[in-house]
């Protein structure tokens, strides 16, 4: 069996060949997206943990009763997953308001500098999840959320966040930073 697929891979290249293109009859050039199922995420700067928001998606819809995941993953640790705490809900959990059942939600993270701003969840134009805000006054698919924050003996003090995404209408990056008050 070895020999076989040696010489599999060894006869092609002798005559200028790759390997896919012996392997890959197809003729289909159609491009169908593949659908991620990532929204955004949250980046802290006292770590390098991150936190995931991620469509929850059951027979083509947005699921009614959960439609985003929330989670970290910890790589200041050994990269596992984690969900929320409860210490850490009121902060990062979400408010979710439905617009059209099973394809449109508002959503507002609970952070109370995150919270008015509302963030569209739905089906983009290839039936993919999509998170989009108004950044800096432009309609923006949200990327990241950065926080800056000092490591307090309770609580942290956070400086500044900045929401980063590119704009809907071309692509340019764009960012607004939130100062707490």
């Amino acid at each position: 069996m070895r020999i076989l697929s040696t010489l599999f891979f060894t006869i092609p290249f002798l005559f200028g060949l790759s390997c896919t293109a012996l392997a890959d009859n197809n003729t289909d050039n159609s491009t169908t997206p593949v659908c991620k199922t990532h929204l955004f995420e949250i980046n802290k700067s006292d770590n390098k943990n991150v936190l995931y928001y991620d469509a929850i998606i059951k027979n083509g819809e947005f699921d009614s009763t959960n439609p985003v995941d929330i989670y970290w993953i910890m790589n200041a640790e050994k990269g596992q997953r984690e969900g929320l705490t409860a210490l850490e809900s009121p902060q990062f959990g979400i408010n979710t308001k439905e617009v059209l059942k099973g394809k449109e939600y508002i959503i507002n993270v609970k952070n109370d500098e995150l919270s008015k701003k509302d963030i569209r969840v739905f089906f983009d134009e290839n039936s993919c999840p999509e998170a989009t805000v108004t950044l800096s006054g432009k309609l923006a698919r949200l990327d990241n959320i950065y926080i800056n924050l000092t490591r307090g003996i309770i609580f942290p003090t956070v400086h500044w966040l900045e929401l980063t995404g590119y704009t809907v209408s071309d692509g340019e990056k764009v960012a607004e930073r939130v100062i707490p008050k």
